[in-house]
């Protein structure tokens, strides 16, 4: 089970295909260039990612994408599959 604070506005236990919906939904909403920046931070090491993520959240402009990479960073499993998604829509 996986929770996502940002997508509900509050934690939510989330079933498999509630997951897999998210993820899907997740990939065709961001554009191109976003999810292209997306994929790269999350291919990071976990040092850079931290940083950048601290960086994101110190800029109001770039908040919500920091709160959605701290979700990811909670868990890591869910930040794989999105990855994964995000590489196969590259291809």
């Amino acid at each position: 089970m996986t929770t996502l604070r940002h997508v509900f506005g509050r934690r939510r236990t989330l079933s498999l295909l509630d997951r897999e919906g998210l993820i899907e939904d997740a990939v065709a909403a961001f554009p191109g260039p976003l999810s292209q920046s997306l994929l790269a931070i999350l291919m990071l090491p976990q040092d850079e990612r931290a940083e950048l993520i601290g960086r994101l959240h110190d800029d109001p402009k770039t908040q919500s994408l920091a709160e959605l990479l701290i979700d990811l960073e909670e868990d890591r499993s869910l930040a794989l599959d999105l990855a994964q998604a995000l590489k196969e829509r590259w291809r």
